[in-house]
């Protein structure tokens, strides 16, 4: 399902791109189960064929060797493009750096990987 919904020129601020991503999101769910995700607060902008959505995400789960519930928290700005009809993930930004987006002048480029 991931593969569907993350484009393959993914980056994101932590040095992962869509095939690092991917072995990530692998490692990440084999020491978790149940995972639950809600997300909150969606502000979504779009410009033509590219998006941003500023969202806040919880993540409920357990952890598989000793069934301890855990929780987190996180606010994100998400980056969208769409290829072939279906909007996809390209970038990944901690929120921190939101306040920096409001201050470009053209949104298009937002979507370039080396601004930040």
């Amino acid at each position: 399902m991931l593969e569907e919904i993350v484009a393959e020129n993914y980056q994101d601020h932590w040095g992962r791109d869509y095939h690092r991503l991917m072995r990530w999101f692998e490692s990440y769910f084999q020491y978790y189960h149940n995972i639950k995700i809600y997300t909150t607060n969606q502000t979504i902008t779009v410009y033509q064929n590219r998006a941003i959505c500023e969202i806040k995400i919880r993540l409920y789960g357990t952890f598989t060797s000793t069934n301890e519930l855990i929780g987190d928290e996180i606010y994100l700005t998400l980056f969208f493009e769409k290829h072939n009809k279906q909007w996809q993930v390209s970038r990944v930004l901690p929120s921190k750096q939101t306040r920096d987006i409001e201050l470009v002048n053209n949104p298009v480029d937002l979507f370039k990987p080396n601004r930040h």
